[in-house]
């Protein structure tokens, strides 16, 4: 008598040894059931049979019930390590075939940095795509006695392929945000190339406030276009943060040092005018200029740092 039978193409070694080992259980318990293989239409078709008159209907009924939900949990994890990835592959080669293949390869490795990350619960987490395959497997196996595995993914779980659809698209963003950095980042350090130093060395200064200070090497504070004190506040949107970054490719330093980097909220911030001025960039970790107590609205001239 036919409990359940499962339709699949590719190798079924593995889940074959998992059913086989769901089915001991109940042959502890004095139940034998066996697991059968046939090859029909391309197709390797595992059943799980139990001999006509081994139990009765009631007791049928519940063991055909209990390996349901077996199968439904073996099925979902075998989705997510073996069928997730060829998914995701599909998506990319008909949604965005006009990337290289390693820039696929690049994309994929960040979809999968998004899956992966249970740091917090999202709705591409673990748990959560596997309780929905779960219960998609579950609620097909209670109307039906045999399933196509390739034919469920495509049909049944169409909105677990369109979640990670939403993945490949979030990865693609991100992937496209990485190209246009780095684009801007070459920009930035042809300009500066481009640029005669003004300066030996500046001191960007970080205070209790975020803001941003920037002073020459005689510890006066550098004047903006209008003659003001070139100040910035980190934690202002990215207008402030071009300023910073414009001024320094104006007065191109040989050396720029950073003093109390870790107070910058933003940190893109710092690794940026790294990227740019490459060798050129100190981290100060404590000295006397870290420890300057900036007053705001100093007048021009004023001399707060003695370097």
């Amino acid at each position: 008598m036919k409990l359940l039978s499962l339709g699949m193409t590719g190798t079924t070694e593995e889940i074959r040894q998992k059913l086989q080992q769901d089915c001991n259980i109940f042959a502890r318990e004095g139940c034998k059931l066996s697991v059968d293989e046939l090859q029909l239409g391309g197709y390797t078709f595992l059943s799980c049979n139990i001999p006509d008159g081994e139990i009765s209907y009631r007791s049928y009924e519940r063991v055909k019930n209990l390996l349901k939900v077996y199968i439904a949990q073996i099925l979902s994890d075998m989705i997510i390590i073996r069928e997730e990835k060829n998914i995701v592959h599909d998506i990319l080669r008909q949604d965005y075939e006009y990337f290289s293949g390693e820039e696929q390869n690049q994309i994929i490795t960040k979809v999968f940095d998004i899956l992966h990350n249970d740091r917090i619960m999202t709705e591409y987490s673990l748990t959560v795509r596997r309780s929905r395959i779960f219960t998609k497997m579950l609620d097909y196996l209670n109307g039906h006695n045999e399933m196509v595995l390739d034919g469920f993914i495509r049909f049944r779980l169409k909105e677990y392929r369109q979640l990670l659809a939403s993945a490949v698209e979030q990865a693609v963003d991100e992937f496209m945000s990485d190209v246009e950095y780095q684009e801007f980042i070459r920009i930035l350090r042809y300009f500066v190339s481009m640029q005669e130093p003004r300066f030996g060395e500046v001191h960007v200064v970080v205070d209790k406030n975020n803001v941003v200070y920037i002073f020459d090497a005689d510890g006066e504070i550098l004047n903006d276009q209008d003659g003001e004190q070139f100040t910035v506040n980190t934690q202002d949107g990215t207008h402030d943060q071009d300023l910073l970054m414009s001024a320094l490719i104006t007065v191109a330093p040989q050396m720029i040092i950073f003093h109390f980097a870790s107070k910058v909220k933003n940190k893109e911030l710092v690794a940026t005018v790294q990227e740019v001025f490459t060798e050129r960039v100190f981290v100060c970790d404590g000295c006397r200029i870290c420890n300057v107590d900036l007053t705001p609205n100093r007048k021009s001239g004023s001399n707060p740092v003695d370097t």
